[in-house]
Parts: C-alpha cells; sequence; structure tokens
C-alpha cells in the first residue's frame, strides 16, 4: 500500500513525522521543501505580510491580520486535501500543486521548519490584459474556468513572496522551477503560464526569466493600491511561459 501510494503522489514524499507530503528541491537546495500550510504558520505571515518589502508587490489586506491568515490557509489546505485525493484515487491530472508552503531544514526537521515563503499555482483570471482587451477578461475567466481538468490550453498563473532574508540565493527560482517542472508540467498538463507582477519589482521578474519566461508588454495603472498601502494605481510586468518538448529545450541551451 505504501508503495502505490508513493507512486500515486510521486514526485512527492510523505514525511514519517508529520504525515505531510512534501516536494524536496534538488541540490543545491535540498535543504528547502515544499509542503502545505500550517495553523502554526500563522506568526510568520502576520510578520512578513505586514513588512512593506512583501506587501508592497502583493494585493494581500494590510494591516494583515490573523484572520486574514487563517482564512487563507483553510482555503489552501481544503484545495491541498482535495488533490491528494484525487491523485490517491488515480487521477491522471491534477487541479494545482498541493504544496506551496516553502520551508528551510537546513537547521531543523521538517517537522519544525518554519515557513519562508509562498508559491502556488491557479487558473489565470486574465487581470492584467492591455488596455484594449480588458473587456474580454470576465469571457475568457469563464472560459478558462470551465476547462476539464487537464486541458492543455488552460491558462495557469504563479504567485510568490520569500522572506527577504532568503532573497538573492536563488531559492525563489529553484521553487519556481521545481513546481514547474516537477509538478505543473507531468501532474497538471500545464502549457501556457503567466506571471504578472507589481511594476518594480525586477527581482520577481528575473525569477521567472530564468525559468523561460518571455516578457510582454508592461501594461500600466491598471491595479488599485489600497489607502492603507499608499493609494493608486500601479501597472504590472506581465510575462508568459509555454512549455517546450525536451527537443526544444536542449536546442534553446546552445
Amino acid at each position: 500500500m505504501a508503495q502505490a501510494d508513493a507512486e500515486l503522489l510521486h514526485p512527492l514524499k510523505i514525511d514519517p513525522e508529520t504525515g505531510e507530503p512534501g516536494l524536496q528541491l534538488v541540490p543545491p537546495y535540498a535543504h528547502i521543501i515544499l509542503t502545505p500550510q500550517r495553523r502554526s504558520d500563522v506568526p510568520v505571515f502576520l510578520k512578513h505580510l505586514n513588512d512593506p518589502r512583501i506587501y508592497s508587490y502583493l494585493g494581500t489586506a494590510l494591516p494583515y491580520l490573523e484572520e486574514h491568515a487563517l482564512k487563507w490557509i483553510g482555503r489552501c489546505n481544503t484545495t491541498s486535501e482535495q488533490v491528494l485525493v484525487a491523485a490517491r484515487e488515480g487521477v491522471k491530472f491534477l487541479e494545482t500543486c498541493p504544496v506551496r508552503a516553502i520551508r528551510d531544514i537546513s537547521s531543523s526537521g521538517i517537522a519544525d521548519a518554519r515557513v519562508i515563503g509562498d508559491c502556488g499555482m491557479d487558473r489565470y483570471r486574465f487581470d492584467s490584459l492591455a488596455e484594449g482587451l480588458r473587456d474580454d477578461a470576465p469571457k475568457l475567466e469563464k472560459e478558462n474556468a470551465a476547462k476539464e481538468v487537464g486541458d492543455p490550453t488552460i491558462s495557469w498563473t504563479i504567485g510568490d513572496w520569500i522572506d527577504p532574508e532568503y532573497q538573492g540565493q536563488g531559492i525563489m527560482t529553484a521553487v519556481v522551477r521545481a513546481m514547474i517542472e516537477q509538478w505543473a508540467v507531468p501532474r497538471m498538463n500545464a502549457r501556457h503560464i503567466i506571471a504578472a507582477i507589481y511594476l518594480g519589482n525586477r527581482a520577481s521578474v528575473r525569477v521567472f526569466e530564468k525559468n523561460g519566461f518571455e516578457s510582454l508588454p508592461d501594461v500600466h495603472d491598471i491595479v488599485k493600491i489600497a489607502e492603507s498601502k499608499g493609494g493608486g494605481r500601479t501597472g504590472l510586468h506581465v510575462l508568459e511561459w509555454r512549455y517546450k518538448p525536451e527537443a526544444e529545450r536542449v536546442q534553446d541551451v546552445w
């Protein structure tokens, strides 16, 4: 039974102490693992999502309160559990990745590892379209949401953040790569991903560029900023990834 479960959840592995699935990165980032989120993560969420170095580039509430964290963790873990059930039932393609909490296990076991960031995939809502196309967004979002799981024409998006102490180490680049190559492509049949990043967040842009995303034209004045964050509007850097067969990826390297 354990062997069958391992095959159904591959490349995830179940931690014997926590019972959680995890996706461990390969060296030199083997000290990083993705797991589901935990209620014990709440204090870390409150610390980081009230930090202007992080919230300035996110659409989260400010102040970010315990109730926000608990609602978010609960929603994410409900989705995670649904995906794991489907995986264990042998469903070929799955709706999303069931692990998204980024943890550092370099100085602790998985059970005690604190969350240092988040990376998750959802269906794209077409909310970063160029001005002349924005009227089409509701229709495109509805069509995208209606597609069957595993449909290769689904458009996905990735959202992420990481503890400032861990920025500049290549960790998020490695996390995004693992999520796409180890999970999204083989387990979701993902073939198209859009990343929309607040203008000025060049570090995040580089993360996606290093993972083969190509820049589309920036869009301006599309995001309304909450008054608690200074008000006004900002724009987005938009990048796009499309799946390439292995042969094409090898040619790109050369």
